[in-house]
């Protein structure tokens, strides 16, 4: 991404960033206080909250669920905390809620209730519900992108396989599911192609002659 003038949109849209100049593009964060009431009112549900300030994960339990996974992935440290809506002085990006599916499926309603007018909540996986400011999707944060860099959306071509990419391949002029993508995904697209694990993004490439 440096070589290549890569554009990361991170936390679901609400952080851009240009990777060759380290220039954030575009933010858009929870406020604090907002972010506090949230990771509050989680303590009185069986979810766990994944919260970072792009570099390090604050828990009250490194081997908590899904914690490690995205220690990993992310490369991010990990800062064990006694309580993390204390321990969280930031405005972050994103919550990420996790827990089970069968325990989020129930979960999900509730949070998404009460706070319907403050947030905005999208499954990216069976596990995972991620709480951002209203507002902030991929999609959104793609058109910035496109107007700042001068880009016709008709140019754009979009890979998705979750929930949360769903408005993202509606926005795009080329939508392509991955074969593992979710159904709803799936029936928007314009093209399937294989899995994340079959190089499925090179494979619809060169079937598009690109």
């Amino acid at each position: 991404m440096n070589k290549y003038h890569g554009l990361l949109l991170a936390y679901n849209g609400g952080v851009v960033t240009d990777h060759t100049t380290e220039h954030v593009i575009y933010s858009n964060t929870i406020p604090n206080l907002l972010a506090k009431r949230l990771l509050r009112h989680l303590e009185t549900s069986p979810v766990n909250p994944i919260v970072d300030d792009g570099h390090t994960i604050y828990t009250t339990d490194p081997e908590s669920f899904m914690v490690p996974y995205e220690k990993n992935s992310n490369h991010l440290d990990i800062k064990k905390v006694t309580n993390i809506c204390d321990a969280v002085d930031f405005s972050p990006a994103k919550i990420l809620i996790t827990a089970p599916p069968e325990t989020l499926n129930i979960e999900t309603k509730f949070i998404k209730e009460t706070f319907k007018d403050d947030l905005s909540f999208v499954l990216s996986a069976p596990f995972y519900l991620e709480a951002t400011p209203i507002g902030v999707n991929k999609a959104a944060s793609m058109e910035k992108v496109c107007t700042e860099l001068n880009i016709p959306v008709k140019a754009v071509i979009a890979f998705g396989d979750a929930q949360n990419d769903i408005l993202m391949l509606a926005f795009a002029g080329m939508a392509v599911a991955m074969g593992n993508a979710c159904n709803p995904l799936k029936k928007i697209a314009d093209m399937i192609t294989t899995s994340n694990n079959e190089d499925g993004i090179a494979v619809a490439l060169k079937k598009l002659n690109i």
